[in-house]
């Protein structure tokens, strides 16, 4: 009988013994039945533990200083239109007697609030083409007094709103939602020619999120007073191929 053998021992870089055990000494029992064994022995348990927990800290640290924790956060500003109510919406109107609205909705679909929110028409493509006469105007918010119609916004987590796009009072043709101040000269006319195909591109600007944009497909019947109004995405080719303008960022309206 062969004199039993010590287990082999090896070092870790870390620190770490392992152990290298033969259940059977007798070598020519080794191809037969042997079994090999390791036993590890991991050292105090503070060691690894708080190397664990450095290594996590660093980590987050390095994300939050890349801002990664912001970027998840962010508020995130989407726009909605459908063909029924709340987005196309009859009244009454002191003044002008029965009108109607069409709106587009303004959603916070981040964690934190957007500020400064302004509705913007960045342009017009009329039958194919982009209008070079339409300036970009502001457009008018909904559901605030007239005091506040233009004033940016704030959009807290899941908030909606809605705003106004394309009007039509009593008597008169469809025309773009801006400013009604008589000292107020566009430059271009603001009513929608009949029997044209029009997109019109919009665009809502925030102080602390991302640029959100739409465009919506518009004619109005030759009556002026009929009008059909679907999302850009979802028109006939010949009202939807133009591409948008860039926005420009808005000037402050005080």
């Amino acid at each position: 009988m062969n004199p039993p053998v010590e287990p082999p021992e090896f070092t870790h870089p870390k620190g770490m013994r392992l152990h290298h055990q033969l259940r059977s000494h007798d070598p020519e029992d080794l191809p037969g039945g042997g079994s090999v064994v390791f036993a590890v022995e991991w050292g105090p348990v503070g060691v690894w533990v708080g190397g664990i927990a450095t290594f996590f800290a660093a980590l987050i640290a390095l994300l939050g200083s890349v801002g990664a924790f912001d970027r998840a956060r962010a508020p995130q500003l989407r726009l909605t239109f459908g063909q029924s109510e709340p987005w196309c919406r009859r009244g009454t109107h002191p003044v002008d007697g029965d009108v109607y609205w069409i709106r587009v909705g303004v959603e916070n679909a981040g964690e934190q609030p957007a500020r400064g929110c302004v509705g913007r028409l960045s342009g017009i493509t009329t039958d194919g083409v982009l209008r070079p006469d339409v300036d970009p105007v502001q457009l008018r918010w909904a559901g605030v007094p007239p005091a506040r119609y233009f004033d940016p916004l704030d959009l807290r987590r899941g908030q909606r709103e809605f705003v106004n796009v394309l009007y039509l009072r009593q008597g008169a043709r469809w025309q773009i939602v801006t400013f009604d101040d008589p000292g107020f000269i566009p430059g271009f006319t603001t009513e929608l020619a009949a029997d044209h195909d029009h997109v019109l591109h919009l665009a809502v600007f925030s102080d602390n999120a991302t640029t959100a944009t739409t465009s919506l497909a518009v004619k109005v019947g030759a009556d002026e007073q009929s009008i059909v109004v679907v999302p850009a995405s979802e028109a006939p080719q010949s009202t939807s191929t133009s591409e948008a303008p860039r926005p420009a960022r808005p000037r402050s309206t005080t």
